[in-house]
């Protein structure tokens, strides 16, 4: 099959859709179908890679990126079977109805909720988002997001949860396909905690992570408020990511006086993240709302034990008490966070069996079945030229 990749993010850029590209159309490209990409990046490229092309738009001015990539993805569409969107839904969509090409869009969240939390710094969670309204700005937005998935044959989520925000959105239940995110399992093949704590200085004996964007809808402050009231000379937590946030939390660590334990790391390739990751004794997750997190998939698959807000996808991948620790979602919860923090430091027998069983589980979501579901959408998109025949 001919495939015509669309993706605002390529690796090495961080984050879950850069990975997923990369990782999908290493697979397609080695059951030897033909593919090209056309992505969002900081200058207008054309790459080789392993016999495939990749198109790279410039960020900038946003109706003449979106003119940029209609073009592209008319030139390169036009020779494929298919077009595959991971993003840029607008964009695809309009391209669809130009060259009459099936369209499969995998969406693992709401972009205009994204944009509107991050840059804006609103506090809705996604699902006040669906129904509320807002300004005439962002309800057009929402609209033409809405519309352009439902011009699609298919539109893939990554969790039951996320297909119902989508079912909102006007599409047929018929052409909603849920298919888990993958891990590489692989990949996730580490070395042991000690000799990862050493290649990367760690020296604190227990090891607490988080990781995301650094934005108000993550509630790093509460992560970082808890962490200051364990009273353990011996912890440290570790911080991943960038955001608007980023400035505040550093003051926030000082206000606390727990500076010299907090440590900031900023972006990490995704190998470099599977490594602290591994090297940690706890992930913790704060967020108001998490559409599939493969962070929590790479904890179970690496042996790292979960604490998360009952919330979203999370609660289709862990079970509280079983193989991971969940609490309920609340304003402030930092005395849930600190307990949870505490007991699962002391009480290595607990941890040692929520580890176990992330190791049974995390079979369920394994790459393989996920690439596979993935193509099979894709071949009956192309086959019939519409969903659901």
């Amino acid at each position: 099959m001919k495939i015509c990749i669309i993706t605002p993010t390529l690796f090495p850029e961080p984050g879950g859709p850069s990975i997923f590209v990369d990782h999908f159309a290493d697979s397609l490209r080695k059951e030897g179908h033909q593919i090209s990409i056309i992505a969002i990046g900081e200058s207008d490229d054309s790459i080789g890679r392993e016999s495939y092309r990749v198109i790279k738009i410039r960020r900038g001015f946003l109706p003449l990126r979106i003119l940029k990539t209609i073009f592209n993805i008319l030139k390169l569409g036009w020779k494929s079977d298919l077009l595959f969107s991971c993003g840029l839904l607008l964009e695809s969509a309009i391209s669809k109805l130009l060259i009459h090409k099936p369209l499969v869009i995998r969406i693992g969240g709401d972009p205009v909720w994204e944009r509107w939390t991050d840059r804006e710094g609103g506090n809705d969670d996604l699902k006040e988002f669906q129904s509320t309204r807002y300004s005439f700005r962002i309800e057009f937005k929402k609209y033409v997001q809405r519309l352009s998935c439902r011009m699609a044959d298919w539109v893939i989520t990554p969790s039951q949860f996320f297909k119902l925000i989508v079912k909102e959105w006007g599409i047929p239940e018929e052409k909603i396909a849920v298919i888990y995110n993958g891990t590489d399992l692989d990949k996730m093949k580490l070395p042991k905690k000690e000799d990862l704590r050493n290649k990367l200085n760690l020296k604190k004996k227990q090891i607490i992570l988080t990781i995301g964007r650094l934005i108000k809808l993550k509630r790093v402050d509460a992560i970082i408020q808890s962490f200051s009231d364990i009273k353990n000379e011996d912890s440290c937590l570790l911080i991943i990511g960038e955001g608007p946030q980023k400035r505040e939390l550093i003051a926030l660590s000082r206000k606390l006086q727990i500076s010299e334990k907090v440590k900031f790391l900023g972006i990490r390739d995704h190998d470099e993240v599977l490594q602290y990751l591994r090297a940690a004794d706890l992930l913790i997750l704060n967020s108001i709302n998490e559409v599939m997190p493969n962070v929590v998939l790479e904890s179970l698959a690496v042996g790292t034990t979960v604490i998360a807000p009952g919330v979203g996808g999370i609660l289709e991948i862990i079970e509280d008490g079983v193989d991971g620790h969940l609490f309920p979602l609340k304003e402030d919860n930092r005395l849930e966070l600190r307990g949870a923090m505490e007991q699962l430091l002391r009480d290595d027998g607990l941890k040692r069996k929520l580890i176990q069983n992330g190791f049974m589980k995390i079979g369920r979501f394994d790459w393989k079945k996920a690439y596979g579901e993935t193509l099979k959408v894709m071949n009956c998109t192309q086959a019939t030229g519409r969903a659901g025949n």
